[in-house]
């Protein structure tokens, strides 16, 4: 929405780092407005504060319950995954000289 967006410092929404940047302090709010209840953040992300607040949780809206749900999921799998494996800041990386 452009307002929030506005209200978000975003200038520019074509701008990738501004949209990413924009968005996590937009999650941040929400973290915070519902006191840190991630599905309750992410539903407000989604549909918005006043829906979360009217339902008292996450709305009966489908595209909303589908979204905490896939996000959940996708967290959780991320914390599960293996580590990255680190390049060697040495010359012969890979066998590459």
């Amino acid at each position: 929405m452009p307002a929030t967006a506005a209200s978000l410092g975003v200038t520019n929404v074509h701008d990738p780092a501004q949209a990413l940047e924009g968005g996590a302090k937009y999650l941040r709010a929400q973290l915070d407005h519902f006191g840190g209840d991630v599905a309750r953040a992410l539903a407000a992300y989604n549909a918005g504060p006043g829906a979360v607040e009217r339902f008292g949780g996450v709305p009966p809206y489908a595209e909303t319950q589908n979204y905490v749900r896939k996000v959940q999921a996708y967290a959780a799998e991320f914390r599960t995954a293996a580590p990255a494996t680190t390049v060697s800041s040495s010359p012969s990386v890979n066998g590459i000289v």
